[in-house]
């Protein structure tokens, strides 16, 4: 690999302070903000018998999420992430599943590299389950809704240019 100067400008950049999030094959998009996508490991040290020192290490517990706040949240998805609806007297009541019967969704976060909606990236979560959900209703502005999810997977698409 070649030396790179110092103070080589980047050629792109993804930028992941806004997007879209598609809760599950029902369409239900919500504009989102302040997104974190988290894909981590942790490491598993491997040892020779009878030795201090390592003689490997490797990555172990595969674990991804991601968090956003929803600018723009839709009946129809506040009823995905809570779990259930039904008819009302002329309205709709939507209740919270047991967590042992919560539909896990397939969500796909959308954003752009450079802020150009040619050049999608996305996340596209497998079996991911809402784990938290707080509600800001804020003095003078506008309510949002936060989503903190765990999936089961995750891979990443993106647009070869």
């Amino acid at each position: 690999m070649p030396l790179i100067t110092p103070g080589t400008p980047v050629t792109e950049r993804l930028t992941f302070n806004s997007g879209k999030l598609d809760l599950s094959s029902t369409l239900e998009f919500v504009d989102v903000d302040n997104i974190t996508v988290d894909i981590s490991f942790t490491e598993k040290e491997l040892r020779v018998i009878n030795s201090i020192k390592m003689a490997s290490h490797k990555r172990a517990s595969f674990k991804c999420g991601f968090k956003a706040k929803i600018k723009a949240m839709s009946k129809e998805a506040l009823a995905v992430i809570l779990g259930a609806s039904s008819s009302d007297t002329g309205g709709v009541l939507i209740t919270t599943k047991d967590g042992q019967y919560t539909t896990a969704l397939n969500p796909v976060l959308t954003c752009y590299i450079d802020d150009d909606a040619t050049k999608p990236i996305q996340f596209q979560f497998t079996d991911a389950i809402i784990i938290a959900s707080p509600v800001t209703y804020p003095l003078e502005d506008y309510g949002s809704y936060d989503i903190d999810a765990s999936a089961r997977d995750v891979s990443v698409y993106y647009k070869d240019a």
